[in-house]
């Protein structure tokens, strides 16, 4: 990694210059040694307090750190632990970027033999039968629901009724419990 100052560089004793070229070495690992890279490390001076700004470039785009501190080695390691961070960042975004797969040809298959909705009949553990009623997305979207027109359309052998609530514009459930009373659920 090439390293290029501007601004006046203080001399650094042989510690806290091995522990900054630790620092870089780190930064240049995270990088990968595929292509050499150009580091620019600007230093300025104001009063009592030092200002390190460490630059480059990663994937054409500009990346930097910067940091102050009293004295020019916390200033120059604070920007390094700046830019790190933030190169670390960016390399989780790009792992992190989810990519759709395509449908597996049996998948697609099974999925238009099912008919878009299906009704069935289920025993409670009273031996009652329930009609449930699993709809499939692929069903036409019908008109949102009041509560009052849910509890119409819910009846005995029906035991739950699931739609979009017309009042909130978001799903509610109406479930008939066991013994008889309504409960509404809404997301």
């Amino acid at each position: 990694m090439k390293i290029h100052y501007t601004g006046k560089l203080e001399k650094l004793d042989a510690v806290s210059e091995k522990k900054l070229q630790a620092r870089l070495d780190r930064l240049a690992k995270l990088l990968g040694r595929r292509n050499e890279k150009e580091l620019h490390v600007i230093l300025k001076t104001e009063r009592h307090l030092h200002r390190a700004e460490i630059t480059l470039n990663v994937n054409g785009q500009p990346q930097a750190g910067l940091h102050a501190a009293p004295d020019q080695l916390s200033a120059l390691t604070g920007a390094c632990d700046k830019l790190e961070k933030h190169i670390l960042k960016q390399h989780d975004k790009k792992i992190a970027v989810k990519r759709r797969a395509g449908k597996p040809a049996e998948a697609v298959a099974a999925a238009e033999i099912t008919p878009p909705a299906a009704a069935s009949v289920a025993v409670d553990a009273d031996g009652a039968e329930t009609e449930l009623i699993r709809v499939n997305r692929r069903t036409p979207k019908r008109k949102p629901m009041t509560l009052e027109e849910a509890l119409l359309e819910i009846s005995p052998k029906v035991s739950y009724v699931a739609d979009r609530d017309a009042g909130i514009n978001r799903p509610s459930v109406l479930i008939r419990r066991a013994d008889g009373h309504l409960n509404l659920i809404e997301g």
